[in-house]
């Protein structure tokens, strides 16, 4: 049980500082009426964010923006969804939703709370095989179709008019290394996670391992910062299996949603854990 309600909130001053920014480059690129309206919208995600706000109870969540106000009782949420980083709630009739921001200060523990109140909505029977979402695999089929393509262009301009096209060269490079370098560690990432009874099996590109429920240690929801400036940035979740002997594996971009991968793996894990000791 909470001893107290517990409030969840933007980090104001990182986003602040960002707008600020976002304004002084807007300003000094930018004609008068786009400047106006830029700083308009800077106004508005200020004061969005700023109303914005999550509270967790031990009755249910609740949700506040400058626009609406929203709660729902633990017992009211029949089913959840997801995309990405995010997670978003139902009620039976399906005209109450929330969906809390990932970048609200305290996410994971608000993903916490939500499986520790309602651990029936992430039954591992029901999430027997999470994969990569299909949006990921054609992001990266068309970035590495693309990356080709433009080596491809860039290679018979060069070679017909070596001159006029040598500058395209080095572009072409700043294209292609990003996106190799993408495709390198989208390589080594887990592909599919498989539940079968106690053992976890994950699937990589050219590989599969299969860990059991003893073997693990620890299952945890991390983030890094991408962007990284003095502590600012955008956020990006994954989720952290450390293993007994202390080697760790990080699973992210799976579908449904990573909130929902995750506490589905802390069920399982729970369960089967509980199964070996009594």
């Amino acid at each position: 049980m909470l001893d107290k309600p517990r409030t969840y909130r933007h980090s104001l001053v990182e986003f602040i500082l960002g707008m600020v920014i976002l304004v002084i480059v807007g300003i000094s690129i930018l004609p008068a009426f786009l400047r106006v309206l830029l700083i308009g919208i800077v106004f508005l995600s200020v004061l969005y964010l700023i109303t914005q706000k999550m509270v967790i109870s031990d009755e249910g969540i609740f949700a506040q923006t400058i626009l609406d106000e929203k709660f729902l009782r633990w017992d009211e949420i029949s089913r959840v969804s997801g995309r990405g980083d995010g997670i978003k709630l139902y009620n039976f009739n399906g005209d109450v939703t929330i969906a809390p921001s990932p970048n609200l200060f305290g996410y994971e523990e608000i993903v916490y709370f939500i499986g520790n109140k309602r651990p029936d909505l992430f039954d591992p029977q029901e999430y027997g095989v999470m994969k990569q979402s299909a949006s990921v695999q054609v992001m990266l089929d068309v970035l590495a179709v693309a990356s080709v393509g433009v080596l491809l262009v860039v290679g018979v301009l060069f070679f017909y008019k070596r001159e006029s096209s040598a500058f395209l060269l080095p572009l072409s490079l700043l294209v292609f290394i990003p996106v190799g370098m993408f495709a390198v560690i989208s390589f080594f990432q887990v592909q599919a996670v498989i539940l079968d009874g106690k053992y976890l099996h994950l699937k990589y590109l050219l590989q599969e391992k299969t860990l059991s429920a003893d073997e693990i240690e620890s299952i945890s929801l991390c983030y890094f910062k991408t962007w990284q400036t003095r502590g600012m940035g955008i956020k990006n979740y994954f989720i952290m299996l450390v293993q007994k002997h202390k080697e760790t594996i990080r699973i992210s971009r799976l579908s449904p949603c990573v909130p929902i991968v995750y506490l589905v793996l802390k069920n399982w894990h729970k369960k089967n854990v509980q199964i070996k000791t009594d």
